[in-house]
Order: C-alpha cells, then sequence, then structure tokens
C-alpha cells in the first residue's frame, strides 16, 4: 500500500511523521512552488509550533497548520501546479471543512488568489506580513551599483579586519560547531529572555542537527577556528533558494553582509532567485531586507467562504 492511500480523506488529517518526507518531497518538486513554505523541510522544522497534519483530498494533498497559542488554523494550498484545478479544489475543501472551524486557506500565491476571484462566494484579503522577498541570485553574489556601495563598504571592512576569514560548506563537525555558536549567540543577545527569540535558536539548532535528514545545504564563515557566521537553506523550485537559517556575530560590523553574499555564491550558485523569506512585520527585520533592494515581493492571500 503507498504513502498516498494510507492518508485520510479531507477532512480528516494526520500528523506530520517522518514517514511522510518521501510522499511530501516529491509532492512539493512536482508542484515547482515559488512561496517558501512549500517545502517538507519548512513543515518539519516548525512542526512543533504549527502542528502541522496533512490529507488526502481528490488525488491531491492538503496541509493543515495551526497556532495553539490563538486556537487559529489554517489550510494550504493543493499541492499541484494546475492553478485551474487548484482554483477548483480550494472552494470544495472549504465547503467540506465540517472538522475546521472557520476554515481559510493562507498562503496563497497571487497568481491562484487572481483566479480564485473571479468567484462571487470566496472572499481574499492579502497576508502582507507574509510577503516573500526575492532577489537575484547575481545582485547577491556582485552587489553592484550605487544603491548596495554601503554593504560593499561594509564587506570591505570586515575584509580589512579579518582576512583570514573563509567560507566553509556545512559538514556535521562544522554543524555542531554553529549550534554552540547558536546559543552563545542566543545567551550575548540582548533579549534573550524573550520566548520567540528562544524558540527561534532552538529551532535552529534542531535544524542543525538534522540538516543532511532534511537536505539542507549550508556553510559557515570562519576566522582562525572560530565561527563568525551562518547560513542553511535548501532549493525551492528549480530557479529559487530559499535562505532558512542565517546567523552572525552581532559584535563584528559586516559579519552578515559577508554570510549573505558568500552564503550566495557558493551554497545558493547556479541559482536565477533566492527567496530570503519574510519579514512578519518586524521592523528591524524589514528594513534589513528591504536594504538588499528586492527584485520582487511574492504576496500571499488568505482565501475563506462569503
Amino acid at each position: 500500500m503507498s504513502e498516498r492511500s494510507e492518508l485520510p480523506e479531507y477532512p480528516q488529517f494526520t500528523p506530520l511523521g517522518r514517514e511522510h518526507k518521501g510522499l511530501l518531497q516529491a509532492a512539493f518538486e512536482a508542484a515547482q512552488p515559488e512561496i517558501s513554505e512549500f517545502t517538507f523541510a519548512y513543515q518539519w522544522i516548525w512542526r512543533s509550533y504549527t502542528h502541522c497534519r496533512l490529507a488526502r483530498f481528490r488525488g491531491t494533498i492538503i496541509l493543515l497548520n495551526e497556532a495553539p497559542a490563538t486556537g487559529k488554523s489554517h489550510l494550504l494550498p493543493p499541492l499541484i501546479s494546475n492553478l485551474e484545478e487548484a482554483a477548483l479544489l480550494i472552494p470544495a475543501a472549504l465547503k467540506e471543512a465540517k472538522d475546521i472551524p472557520a476554515a481559510t486557506f493562507a498562503r496563497v500565491p497571487q497568481a491562484l488568489a487572481e483566479r480564485l476571484a473571479e468567484q462571487s462566494d470566496i472572499t481574499i484579503t492579502e497576508e502582507h506580513e507574509r510577503a516573500d522577498y526575492v532577489y537575484a541570485g547575481e545582485k547577491l553574489r556582485k552587489l553592484p551599483g550605487r544603491l548596495l556601495h554601503r554593504k560593499r563598504n561594509h564587506i570591505q571592512q570586515f575584509r580589512k579586519t579579518f582576512p583570514e576569514a573563509r567560507y566553509q560548506d556545512l559538514n556535521p563537525s562544522l554543524a555542531e560547531e554553529c549550534a554552540r555558536f547558536c546559543r552563545d549567540w542566543l545567551e550575548k543577545h540582548p533579549k534573550h529572555h524573550l520566548p520567540g527569540l528562544r524558540r527561534e535558536v532552538e529551532t535552529t539548532v534542531s535544524v542543525l542537527t538534522n540538516y543532511q535528514w532534511l537536505g539542507l545545504r549550508g556553510g559557515a564563515l570562519v576566522s582562525e577556528g572560530d565561527i563568525v557566521a551562518f547560513a542553511l537553506g535548501e532549493p525551492l523550485n528549480q530557479d529559487t533558494f530559499v535562505t532558512r537559517v542565517e546567523k552572525a556575530n552581532n559584535s563584528l560590523p559586516g559579519a552578515y553582509a559577508v554570510i549573505n553574499q558568500e552564503f550566495a555564491r557558493h551554497t545558493a550558485a547556479g541559482f536565477k532567485w533566492i527567496n530570503r523569506e519574510q519579514d512578519l512585520g518586524l521592523p528591524g527585520l524589514r528594513q534589513a531586507k528591504k536594504s538588499y533592494y528586492p527584485h520582487h515581493l511574492l504576496r500571499k492571500y488568505r482565501v475563506g467562504l462569503a
């Protein structure tokens, strides 16, 4: 019996498990998504907080994410690339969602939302804080032009101070060092007591422990044997690489700019686009992402019944 046939029929769901890795990876690869949340690794990484579950619906797969703290839940769009078919499946699934209070689909990409907008019984609202920042890969590698002059200066200053710093591809031993660096980074952070920041670091350490199994790639900036910064990510589709984690020593000016560039040059080499995920409505994160002048934002929408 195949993994697909063992999934419960929607609107019943089963918790995401290790046994679903092959099934979901194949589904995501076939769908060739642009939205950063649409990989097995992402869903697995955050499963403790989203309580990710999955079901079979009319020949495709639908995921359900929940936020226990708020009691809210949302469905993710069917894992298919055909917009016309997806635009038919979403209203049908909403009408059958008897066991999901106030069911909505979230993280709906713009092209699909535009198809759904043609239907009179559908409501659509933009998820402004969830838009993905997408950059031209070559722009992050070369940092050309006047607008990125400050980034180049930061990198030059860092290189003068740490001429021996080198980018190394991630391996199990280096991943362990990055995990230790991450814990130290948290304790030295002025807001280390905040639950959200601690959760982020705990999740990052888990990612480093499981990066090979998850299929993530990464690298670290090492100076005289010490970790200065590191980053991890994964292919999102044939043209796009998504950055999942990026951490640097906050006390070293230019460290973030260097790891950003080196990661794009080495780990994400050959990809036309680099997706650096959302700003979550955080002013500091938003400013950092805007400072690299994204090529475009991937807008996402929430869809429900009128």
